[in-house]
């Protein structure tokens, strides 16, 4: 039996490899393989930088500073919380990534449920609000959550003979991640908890990635999808978005929209009354953590190919293959 090894680093730090296998019932049996085969081999431990880690805790050191500075009795941001497990899975073409885990109790049943996040933000988004939020009213419930991060996510790493290039020439798009992340991010919940299918709940396009990996593979490893805020049909743009479009088509396929370091910046200094304009119902210590733990950059090929589901009017693929107005009832596609 595999154990995994407790967080104790930031969420976005590494930690050794490790998996733990937990029994549950079987109630729901796949009909097939997974879709993608994976390296026999586990993933090596993922390294990383300590200067990242200085410029980090650099960075927070100046947030707080500058908060402080202006409200000094009122406290700054929700800290993201530590999830208890960390996994890895490699995907078959090389992508190292992370899943968090909120391990079931002994009493529950522990059915898997994977947490997929929007673009431009994290995962710890899941879990930031403590007790009120997803991650841990699902593990109340008695799901064994799984917080999905991807290639576009920063503690991916690309394959070993690719990290010695610069970022800039790692490229991917929203199809990649469609075709090599959730199939082994699906394969390495199923080792772990031993359940034939997990449910899919995803967040803007997390939802996404549930509609074309349907399209693509089937739902033979997914017992139920969740999708919130996921747009499947786009309204044609007008003028500014059109030119939006084209600057993103336009970006390097390797190069970042610096998203995380703006709300960085933004979030001392955020007006708290601009919260509530938004339209959420968090308190400014809830909406700032966000702003500064949240956000993460967007990758240019996820712009890219956003800009394409825009001028389609629909989601789809770079090879059309994933189309049709309503994507999760859409054929399987044909490799």
């Amino acid at each position: 039996m595999l154990e995994a090894e407790p967080i104790d680093a930031d969420v976005d730090d590494a930690a050794p490899e490790g998996d733990r296998s937990g029994a549950g019932a079987d109630r729901c049996h796949p009909d097939q393989d997974p879709p993608t085969a994976l390296p026999a081999d586990p993933p090596p431990p993922i390294a990383v930088s300590s200067t990242r880690q200085w410029l980090a805790a650099l960075s927070d050191v100046a947030m707080k500073a500058a908060w402080y500075s202006r409200h000094p009795r009122s406290p700054f941001a929700l800290s993201p919380e530590r999830p208890p497990e960390r996994l890895y899975y490699t995907a078959a073409d090389g992508w190292e990534n992370v899943l968090f885990r909120y391990p079931p109790r002994e009493e529950d049943p522990g059915e898997p449920l994977i947490l997929a996040h929007g673009m431009g933000l994290g995962p710890v988004n899941f879990g930031l609000l403590g007790a009120g939020s997803i991650a841990h009213a699902a593990h109340q419930a008695g799901f064994d959550v799984f917080l999905f991060t991807h290639r576009g996510d920063r503690g991916a790493l690309p394959p070993r003979d690719r990290r010695r290039r610069p970022p800039r020439r790692w490229g991917f798009d929203f199809d990649d991640i469609v075709e090599h992340d959730v199939p082994a991010a699906l394969e390495k919940v199923r080792q772990v908890t031993e359940y034939p299918r997990a449910i899919w709940a995803g967040h803007g396009m997390g939802g996404q990635l549930l509609y074309a990996t349907m399209a693509r593979f089937g739902d033979a490893h997914l017992a139920a999808g969740i999708s919130l805020c996921a747009a499947a049909r786009f309204q044609a743009p007008r003028s500014h978005a059109r030119l939006a479009a084209t600057v993103a088509k336009l970006l390097p396929l390797g190069w970042n929209l610096p998203t995380r370091s703006l709300n960085r910046v933004l979030a001392p200094i955020s007006d708290e009354h601009r919260y509530r304009e938004w339209g959420a119902d968090l308190s400014g210590e809830a909406t700032r953590g966000v702003m500064a733990y949240g956000v993460e950059d967007v990758p240019a090929g996820l712009l890219r190919q956003l800009a394409r589901w825009v001028a389609a009017g629909e989601l789809c693929d770079r090879h059309d293959r994933i189309a049709g107005r309503d994507p999760a009832r859409a054929k399987r596609a044909k490799a």
